[in-house]
């Protein structure tokens, strides 16, 4: 099933009672978990950030990491795809690790997420990488960079300031070299 299919099911399955494979994914949700617990959110947030944050991490997201397009653009998606992926997801979570860690079940849970992502921007701007990413090739690549800058900001203290200086001026001069160019 493809991504824009299962946001088709959302209102006919109720989400929240929903069981099954998506893409090969477990999607079985606790009914008895409800959308305003805090555990709930965690557990789709995990659901999300995993796949991409753990093979990134690994530098297998490219190997990974299905591509999903109309028929004749595969190669165009691939190009952008995988910025597209991390730069959003670190936008919408920097703000849950930029809490930081405690000792709490939670906190340790973000512990591993930050250190994670800080090991994903890494990856994401090294040249020598098989994931290295593609911020200059299309007009795509403006927009997921500014997801993905977005996000350091929002996640400054714990995504930004503890980075070393390579990847520092990695990312700064990935991002800098970021524009509109439609090829």
């Amino acid at each position: 099933m493809q991504r824009r299919n299962f946001v088709k099911l959302i209102p006919v399955t109720g989400f929240a009672g929903y069981s099954g494979y998506i893409s090969g994914i477990n999607l079985t949700f606790d009914p008895s978990l409800s959308f305003d617990n805090r555990e709930y959110w965690i557990s789709v947030l995990t659901k999300i950030a995993d796949p991409v944050l753990y093979s990134l991490s690994t530098e297998t997201l490219r190997k990974n990491m299905p591509v999903e397009c109309i028929p004749g653009y595969t190669e165009n998606r691939k190009k952008v795809t995988y910025l597209e992926a991390f730069g959003r997801l670190v936008a919408g979570i920097a703000p849950w690790l930029e809490l930081g860690a405690d000792n709490t079940n939670e906190g340790q849970l973000r512990k591993k997420y930050i250190e994670l992502t800080q090991k994903c921007l890494s990856v994401s701007v090294n040249p020598s990488s098989p994931d290295y990413m593609n911020f200059t090739e299309g007009g795509q690549p403006l927009v997921d960079a500014a997801f993905l800058a977005h996000g350091i900001i929002r996640g400054y203290t714990r995504l930004w300031q503890p980075l070393n200086e390579k990847t520092k001026q990695n990312l700064v001069d990935t991002l800098k070299s970021t524009s509109f160019r439609m090829n």
